[in-house]
């Protein structure tokens, strides 16, 4: 990088989800849905910008009030909706296939919010 400024953000959260659904079974066959909807609460532990200029490095923890001001830090708790429809196909062991939508309900920083689509394959045993 000759000219021109590189910014590098990374951010390590978890996010636990509560939800409430149905199951909807499909008679004679091991197949179900099941559609969703609930909040969650996203816990940030880690996050940093790292702006490069001109072989230079700074680096700021984003939810530092030392390093980002006290109206621009960021927030280390979330809340979240979402909502989706898991497809499962029953037996010893429960192959899911599942997609969800979901947007933030309070903000990360000042006037930034998240929105999230996940698609999830996986098997319960």
């Amino acid at each position: 990088m000759k000219h021109g400024v590189k910014t590098t953000f990374t951010m390590i959260s978890s996010t636990i989800p509560l939800n409430v659904g149905y199951i909807i079974a499909i008679p004679n066959t091991k197949v179900a849905f099941c559609p969703f909807v609930g909040l969650s609460g996203k816990f940030h532990y880690y996050g940093k910008i790292k702006t490069e200029y001109n072989g230079e490095s700074e680096s700021s923890n984003v939810f530092s009030e030392s390093d980002m001001g006290k109206d621009n830090k960021y927030n280390d708790l979330q809340l979240a909706w979402q909502a989706g429809l898991k497809f499962c196909i029953r037996g010893t062991n429960t192959a899911f296939l599942r997609l969800s939508y979901g947007e933030d309900l309070t903000e990360l920083a000042k006037k930034l919010k998240m929105k999230q689509f996940t698609l999830a394959i996986g098997c319960y045993f």
